[in-house]
């Protein structure tokens, strides 16, 4: 499959049979060949916890939550150096690198700032906004659980929540709070060339993202649609944005690859002014996964549709490539014009990535660690006993962690 498949017909129905036939995305694939096995040099490996759920790099340590634990460990031989508990289960980790502070967000609204040794410091607590609060069922406590995501941004630290968004200082003092109604405020994203941050909703009323100014003045940005407005636009939990990852082209123009996860299933291609100019239909999907999820602190587990996407130069040349992983084992490979280049079968569910030089690594739910570089076909290059929930490129080394609390570390170099 080489030829571009981005550009749509002209109805519903010839996308979703281009689709069907050229992405195959439906129903799950049969069980894949056997992969090569090329296993990278263990540096140590560890039980940690219950299982490790979040993970944050930083120094020459990396950060593991396991519910209400936080437990901090040597990058160099996996040894505790310590460990706190904390009032809620966490959901999110941050490195506030000019701070020099460890955050940790919590179910329970709370935000705990750290110093590099352990010592507690401070803790902010998040309001959610009133509406939320008077709006059951959808947006109800129980279905909107604290702090959902983290941004260190300069001097400035972001914090979103349930409808929330806040601007603290380095001693966690709320300097500004607005309220972004509706849905949880999932992910907070830098836009290169700028000093404005996106906001991305897990789900809400309206698959729009809003950009947030320095002084948190909020406007909406769009990006709802792809090339045809229908298959954009579902109302309240049937979209989301799962992925809004920022390249360069090859002519160094700013690129956006903005993936959807719900009824219809789309990588779309936008300039920097958030215009569509190309699309990939991945048919039917499953709708948005709820906000109402009893594992908070377990983000890699939700059941959506497009689990992973990444940007990669794998060839090094220079002109990055877009790689999207589905939920029913298939890896997608697209250039900057979203032209299909390569597709491959995982053995199992990928749940977790993380992107090297030349090449990417997948972690995936029967606890397989692959790799995929130019050329090649996919490798085996490690192994945990559970699921792979988190995945870092940190140095020479890839740290993975698992659903049953193991944590590797393999060499790369």
């Amino acid at each position: 499959m080489t030829g571009n498949i981005g550009q749509l017909g002209d109805g519903d129905a010839a996308a979703t049979q281009q689709a069907a036939q050229l992405l195959a995305s439906r129903p799950a694939p049969a069980a894949a060949a056997p992969l090569a096995s090329a296993p990278l040099s263990v540096r140590w490996r560890q039980e940690v916890a219950p299982y490790a759920g979040v993970s944050c790099i930083f120094d020459d340590k990396a950060a593991i939550a396991s519910h209400k634990t936080l437990r901090v460990v040597n990058l160099a031989d996996g040894q505790i150096l310590w460990q706190r508990e904390v009032s809620g289960a966490i959901g999110r980790l941050a490195w506030w690198p000019q701070a020099g502070l460890l955050l940790t967000g919590c179910w329970d609204d709370k935000l705990h700032g750290w110093d590099a040794k352990g010592e507690a410091l401070w803790t902010f607590t998040s309001e959610m906004a009133p509406e939320m609060q008077r709006f059951p069922p959808y947006y109800q406590r129980a279905a909107a659980p604290g702090i959902r995501s983290i941004l260190p941004h300069g001097e400035m630290l972001y914090v979103g929540s349930a409808g929330t968004l806040e601007a603290l200082d380095r001693q966690g003092q709320l300097q500004k709070r607005v309220y972004v109604q509706f849905g949880p405020l999932e992910e907070l994203i830098p836009i290169p060339d700028s000093h404005d941050v996106l906001a991305r909703r897990l789900v809400s009323g309206d698959p729009v993202l809003h950009r947030v100014s320095p002084k948190l003045t909020v406007r909406q940005q769009g990006w709802g649609h792809g090339l045809r407005d229908y298959l954009g636009s579902f109302g309240y939990n049937q979209v989301m944005h799962q992925f809004v990852l920022f390249f360069r082209n090859g002519q160094n123009e700013l690129r956006v690859a903005n993936v959807f996860n719900g009824v219809q299933n789309r990588l779309v291609l936008r300039d920097a002014d958030g215009k569509a100019l190309n699309e990939v239909n991945f048919g039917a999907g499953k709708t948005a996964a709820s906000v109402t999820n009893s594992c908070y602190d377990r983000p890699a587990m939700l059941d959506t549709t497009m689990r992973n996407a990444a940007i990669v130069d794998l060839d090094q040349d220079g002109t990055p490539e877009i790689a999207v992983a589905t939920a029913n084992g298939k890896l997608y490979v697209f250039d900057q014009q979203l032209k299909l280049l390569r597709m491959l079968t995982l053995p199992s569910g990928p749940r977790t990535l993380a992107v090297g030089d030349g090449e990417f690594f997948l972690g995936l739910h029967d606890g397989a660690i692959v790799r995929l570089a130019a050329q090649g076909d996919l490798q085996l290059v490690g192994r945990l006993s559970g699921a792979v929930l988190t995945l870092d490129r940190v140095g020479g080394q890839l740290l993975a962690g698992s659903a049953k609390g193991e944590l590797l570390a393999l060499a790369l170099e």
